[in-house]
């Protein structure tokens, strides 16, 4: 990369190497056709945008809310070539309710306070009641001519310092933060990682379901490729999740090499596997990359066994640790530097923040490896003091790099929080080093202690999935503060499709003695609800705390209306396929925890299935 790089220079390279080579394609699920771009054919609807923008100024940002499609990426272009900053915004849907999306995105142009918005014709109305009070004005995509051969001069003026993009975070805890990223972040985070994976525009052909307002649908099916003329196959998330197994189907037909998911995907792909899909060819990908923290080795396996006929292997499953705030990769493994890995610890030197190597199995637990820190990236643990940690110990996952953010647009407060003096960021996920690979184990602020002891929700949800009846991948474990008991207790929500009251109480026992069998974690109450009642990012993340939110929202004021003289007998103790001892633990915390689970599972609370989620 030389230090005058930027985007549309990259892109505008390539165009004319090859102007005529298909670059993106789009298939629709609803009617079967494919559209697209070639290299020029990008450039000149890029154009054709950038002449739509002609009030932008430099440096201005301009949010654009539309479905993937081809002319979205259009936009994006256009956006460099005027010189401004580009930041994709989900766009409304069935996955989120209007008041949640309503209120995002009026938090979103507060906060980002946009020059202009990019929108499609169907969600119009929907931008200009947000965009209320705002100097900000609106165009409409279908508005703009498809093709221009006017040149735009703006973007011959950049210098790679500016400010390119602005991508947000999941969201999984909290409203989305903008990171900002200059040209030279992005180009050296591409750089970096298609290094890494050895990217290669002869021969590799990506292809993707992802949303692009999150880093990994943004860098891996768009700027990545963009800037390195790899063609992209693409399909949009809202019809996939309908149809898994068509992204199986668009990799053979299109001979795809690459692919990026989230954990949950690989699950949900192998559930459906034999569900009258017929056969694949999937023998032309080098890469399956898992790019969810933390990893799980069940859905890795499960994705394993139910295509090895088709010509998945261990090798081809890489996985890769990223985040919004470094651009995207952080570490990485599979492929031709680093093969993926697996350690299985010790419970209870776990629980005690220990990392001990184990060859049982049932007092163990398998982590995932995701590798190690792509060039230029530091990656280090540290303690609650943010010192750092020895080899082998668990803690808060921090890294500094070339290519992380420097702030978070427009918000002082989170910048202060994440980022110190020596440049280092810390990114509220725990994990453990050994043998300089990286294993993640989950978001601090999810860590669950009960009595003294740490437990991951990850742990207690992957169980809860296993369960006969439970829904892989939509289960939730949630800690609850208990100032009587000093100590939190655990509460699990998990979908099915169950509906008779009997079965769903056997379900809940059936988790909660799982749990408590694995783990040795005892489980005050399982709730079990509707297929889509859970709450997710617009990532498709369970999002933790708004489920907590509405959880003690919806039923704290029924545990505290329930009379005292219904406790249950002070001899009574909780039993799995006999008496159930907890171990470590008061009677007295016990008896209390077993009042709290009868309470929730004699007790169904219906409100929650008026929720539909991704």
């Amino acid at each position: 990369m030389t230090r005058t790089a930027t985007i549309p220079v990259l892109v505008a390279e390539h165009v004319q190497a090859w102007p005529d080579r298909p670059l993106l394609r789009f298939r629709n699920l609803g009617d079967g056709t494919d559209s697209g771009y070639t290299s020029g054919e990008l450039w000149q609807a890029g154009l054709a945008f950038a002449l739509a923008l002609d009030n932008v100024a430099p440096g201005t940002l301009v949010m654009i809310v539309m479905p993937l499609g081809k002319r979205l990426l259009a936009a994006h272009l256009a956006i460099q070539m005027r010189g401004g900053i580009g930041s994709i915004f989900t766009h409304p849907s069935d996955k989120i309710r209007a008041v949640v999306y309503r209120r995002n995105l009026e938090h979103a142009v507060a906060l980002l306070r946009p020059g202009a918005i990019v929108v499609s014709r169907d969600f119009a109305d929907v931008v200009r009641d947000a965009m209320r009070g705002s100097s900000g004005t609106i165009v409409v995509a279908e508005d703009v001519s498809e093709f221009s051969d006017t040149e735009v001069r703006s973007w011959h003026s950049l210098t790679a310092d500016q400010t390119a993009i602005v991508q947000h975070s999941s969201g999984s805890t909290g409203l989305q933060k903008g990171v900002a990223l200059s040209h030279a972040m992005v180009i050296g985070q591409c750089e970096s990682y298609a290094r890494f994976i050895q990217l290669d525009p002869k021969t590799d052909h990506i292809c993707s379901w992802l949303p692009l307002y999150h880093d990994m649908g943004l860098f891996t099916a768009w700027l990545m490729p963009a800037l390195h003329g790899v063609p992209v196959s693409m399909i949009d998330p809202f019809q996939w999740v309908r149809r898994p197994l068509s992204f199986l189907q668009l990799i053979g037909e299109t001979r795809g090499t690459l692919c990026w998911q989230p954990n949950f995907a690989y699950s949900l792909l192998a559930s459906r596997a034999g569900h009258g899909s017929g056969a694949f060819d999937l023998s032309s990908v080098r890469g399956f990359t898992n790019c969810s923290e933390p990893v799980t080795e069940m859905a890795m396996r499960a994705f394993l066994d139910a295509f090895r006929l088709y010509g998945v292997t261990e090798e081809k499953l890489w996985t890769c640790y990223a985040m919004a705030e470094n651009a995207f990769a952080v570490t990485a493994a599979g492929g031709p530097i680093e093969s993926t890995g697996t350690i299985n610890v010790d419970h209870a030197a776990f629980a005690a923040g220990k990392v001990r190597k184990t060859n049982d199995g049932p007092s163990g637990r398998t982590f995932v490896s995701c590798g190690v820190p792509i060039e230029g990236v530091a990656v280090r643990i540290v303690d609650d003091a943010r010192q750092p940690n020895l080899d082998r110990e668990i803690g808060e996952i921090a890294l500094r790099s070339p290519f992380m953010l420097r702030e978070y647009f427009r918000n002082e407060a989170a910048t202060a929080s994440s980022l110190d003096g020596a440049g280092w960021y810390y990114t509220g996920d725990l994990g453990f080093m050994v043998d300089g690979r990286l294993y993640v184990t989950g978001r601090k602020k999810d860590l669950i202690i009960v009595g003294g002891r740490n437990f991951y929700p990850q742990d207690i949800e992957r169980i809860a999935d296993e369960c006969p009846s439970a829904i892989p991948g939509r289960s939730v474990a949630l800690g609850i503060d208990d100032p009587g008991l000093g100590t939190q207790r655990v509460v699990v929500l998990v979908e099915s499709q169950l509906t008779d009251p009997s079965a769903k109480i056997g379900l809940a026992s059936a988790i909660r003695e799982a749990v408590f069998e694995q783990l040795d974690c005892p489980i005050a109450a399982v709730q079990v609800m509707a297929p889509g009642s859970l709450l997710k990012t617009s990532s498709g993340k369970i999002a933790r705390q708004p489920n907590l939110d509405r959880y003690l929202r919806e039923l704290a004021p029924v545990l505290q209306a329930v009379p005292k003289e219904e406790a249950a007998p002070r001899t009574a103790t909780p039993r799995r396929a006999g008496t159930i001892e907890v171990a470590g633990w008061s009677l007295a915390i016990a008896l209390a925890i077993y009042l709290y689970a009868l309470i929730f599972l004699l007790g169904e609370n219906e409100s929650w299935n008026i929720y539909a989620g991704f």
